[in-house]
């Protein structure tokens, strides 16, 4: 285990921006946290635990300790007749662990195709895509915890999953570090196919699956159907820098909703916690059922002109002003700069927040 003092984290987050951490260990075992923990050195500074770095805009250099979690395995915890519980180590990389996954035609992460993370920082997130969600496959997350340097298993109901988060990242933001997932997947899955955007009708995955194979589809075929798509519509992670949507989709009262709706009438809204699509024939059902609703936050930005837009190294897609990119050459202040404007942007017309979702240090 090796301790590197003011190094470089330009290549451990997906913008590329140049900037050092006092301290930063790469752990590849619970032995190795354990130890770092207990190491004199690091008792009174800063932690951060980084997954794929993904998520995270550094904005100034870090004057603490990072711990890179690579605690790597793959191994079948149990089994039955329906499941599969797989147990994955924190470290490991979500896109080639849901590979894994496909190849053994386990189901209910299929839709989750394409999404650069590391099991940990799924979990912490609560990644969503296409209609599903990571908790949905999550059963157990093991943990330690830094304070006291004790273990402790989480079951699904106690991570508290909500849209694009859990207990980790909000009431116990910090205090824990993931360190296995035991994933529950399906032996006989049902197949999930409803998916809508601004930019494709709700038959967007049914149209690409045609293209992929012929009835009757399989989670092989959904899960390269949801590439394709995500392909398309993403920036190219290896080329660009992003961290792909910066920003949450608004969460609103039922007013905020029928005055948006006199502007935008076709404004695509989904349930406050979820990422279900909801056809034109319910969506006063839920409208009723419901206090709030989640609305897509990327067609808001569109509809300001924010699509296609280019401030000095950044600039946002033509068709996705959620996915602000850079040339790699932009520093962490300057993102910083023009997120804080979108945000005044979208204030202003609508007159509710737009919320961060990447990790802002």
């Amino acid at each position: 285990m090796k301790i590197y003092k003011n190094f470089s984290l330009k290549k451990y987050n997906s913008f590329g921006v140049e900037v050092k951490t006092l301290w930063f260990i790469e752990c590849k075992s619970i032995c190795d946290i354990d130890a770092i923990l207990k190491d004199e050195r690091f008792k009174n500074i800063p932690v951060f635990i980084l997954g794929n770095g993904n998520n995270i805009l550094f904005t100034k250099d870090f004057n603490g300790l990072i711990i890179k979690i690579k605690i790597k395995e793959k191994k079948i915890f149990k089994e039955n007749k329906k499941y599969v519980w797989l147990e994955v180590g924190a470290g490991e990389d979500w896109m080639k662990s849901l590979k894994y996954i496909i190849d053994n035609n386990w189901g209910g992460a299929e839709n989750l195709a394409h999404i650069p993370s590391s099991l940990g920082g799924a979990v912490v997130q609560n990644m969503s895509a296409y209609g599903h969600n990571f908790r949905d496959i999550v059963d157990v997350v093991e943990t330690i915890e830094i304070k006291s340097f004790c273990k402790k298993k989480f079951s699904n109901k106690e991570c508290k999953f909500r849209y694009h988060g859990s207990i980790f990242n909000k009431e116990e933001k910090n205090k824990y570090i993931i360190t296995k997932v035991i994933l529950k997947l399906n032996k006989k899955p049902k197949l999930s196919l409803n998916y809508s955007s601004r930019h494709s009708n709700k038959d967007a995955l049914l149209k690409e699956l045609k293209t992929v194979s012929g009835k009757p589809y399989t989670i092989k075929d959904i899960y390269r159907a949801v590439t394709n798509i995500r392909k398309r519509k993403l920036p190219n992670f290896n080329t660009q820098g992003t961290v792909g949507s910066v920003f949450l989709n608004p969460i609103i009262s039922q007013k905020q909703l029928n005055d948006l709706k006199k502007k935008i009438p076709d404004l695509q809204i989904y349930p406050a916690n979820d990422t279900l699509y909801v056809s034109k024939n319910k969506e006063s059902e839920l409208i009723e059922k419901s206090n709030q609703v989640k609305v897509a936050g990327a067609w808001l930005l569109d509809e300001i002109g924010w699509a296609g837009k280019k401030i000095g190294h950044c600039y946002t897609p033509s068709n996705q002003a959620y996915f602000l990119c850079t040339d790699k050459k932009a520093s962490g202040q300057e993102i910083l700069k023009v997120i804080k404007k979108m945000q005044r942007d979208f204030k202003k017309v609508y007159g509710f927040e737009l919320e961060h979702e990447v990790v802002i240090m």
